[in-house]
């Protein structure tokens, strides 16, 4: 029966047509170029309305694009853009400082 149906769907055309194959073609490898600036490309996003039994309110997520790298800082839902620059300045920057 195994034989049969391995038979069948060898040679059935649909099979055949939407058969995704699981290798990708043989090629010469080489090494991935990866940026060394850190810190240079980052995204920060705000996590607002967190629930009551916190302590804060809101997260600041900041993320360094290259190497992965986050950072979660609490604070309040009322943050100013002052406040944010602050948080960064003594959370991320006092760390990292400038890319070099």
């Amino acid at each position: 029966m195994l034989r049969y149906i391995s038979q069948y769907v060898s040679t059935f055309n649909l099979c055949l047509c939407t058969k995704i194959a699981c290798y990708l073609s043989l090629r010469e490898l080489y090494s991935l170029l990866l940026s060394n600036a850190r810190w240079e490309t980052i995204s920060i996003d705000f996590v607002m309305k967190l629930p009551e039994f916190m302590s804060c309110k809101a997260v600041v997520k900041v993320i360094d694009s290259v190497f992965k790298r986050t950072y979660f800082i609490p604070t309040d839902i009322t943050v100013t853009i002052e406040g944010t620059t602050r948080l960064f300045l003594y959370n991320v920057w006092k760390l990292h400082g400038l890319s070099t």
